[in-house]
């Protein structure tokens, strides 16, 4: 059976589920199509609004819990209204490629900046969920070093 794409709702969370179990969830360039197609549709049955609403609030979690962290110089305004959905940052003593490859090993997705003066940054987008918000922030605290 070839493989597909589905939207389940569960309460008020919704998933796009990659349903191939006969090639281990492998994604077909028809499955790529349909899931770019999930997606626009999921963002339809939630709202623009609602999706532009939801990533601004968890970034703005990001932001205000980096700010309160000593030893984090936050980059990225708090202002919501100058902010977007990335949430870039410092970590004293680290350079933000350590950071980086710091929080990939456990497990955070973060990325640097790619300018000339760079940041480490990490982004929440509509499929995270609260708790991995607090997890993030659990893990660039522990990149500090102990008071």
């Amino acid at each position: 059976m070839p493989g597909r794409i589905r939207i389940e709702r569960h309460g008020p969370r919704a998933e796009i589920v990659v349903d191939h179990p006969e090639r281990r969830n492998a994604i077909t360039s028809n499955m790529w199509r349909s899931l770019t197609e999930a997606a626009l549709e999921l963002q339809a049955q939630l709202g623009r609004s609602r999706v532009a609403a939801r990533i601004r609030d968890l970034n703005g979690r990001l932001r205000n819990g980096l700010a309160t962290m000593r030893g984090i110089t936050l980059q990225t305004p708090i202002d919501p209204a100058l902010a977007a959905g990335i949430v870039c940052f410092e970590v004293e003593g680290l350079r933000p490629a350590e950071a980086v490859a710091r929080l990939r090993a456990r497990r955070i997705v973060a990325s640097e900046s790619p300018y000339a003066v760079s940041y480490a940054r990490v982004s929440a987008g509509i499929m995270v969920q609260d708790d991995e918000v607090e997890r993030t922030l659990r893990e660039i605290r522990a990149l500090l070093p102990a008071a």
